[in-house]
C-alpha cells in the first residue's frame, strides 16, 4: 500500500467507529432537540390559552375552549 491509505486497520476501524458514533449523536441530538422545541411550544399555547381564559372569565365574558386546546 501507498500514500494516505498506510494507516493500521485498527486505526482505520477507530477511526470509522467514532465516525459512526458521532453521527448517531447528532441524528439522536437532532430528534430530541426537535422534540423538545415541538413540546415547548405546545405547553406556551396552552399556557397562553389557560391565561387568555382566565381574562375573559374576569371581563365576564367566558368563551368555550377551542378544539385544538381540548386533550381528550
Amino acid at each position: 500500500m501507498t500514500g494516505a491509505f498506510r494507516h493500521s486497520l485498527t486505526l482505520q476501524v477507530t477511526a470509522m467507529f467514532v465516525l459512526i458514533v458521532a453521527l448517531a449523536t447528532a441524528g439522536l441530538g437532532a430528534y430530541l432537540y426537535h422534540a423538545f422545541v415541538g413540546e415547548i411550544t405546545r405547553r406556551d399555547d396552552n399556557q397562553l390559552l389557560g391565561k387568555l381564559r382566565q381574562i375573559q372569565i374576569l371581563l365576564g365574558r367566558p368563551w368555550p375552549a377551542p378544539r385544538s386546546a381540548r386533550t381528550w
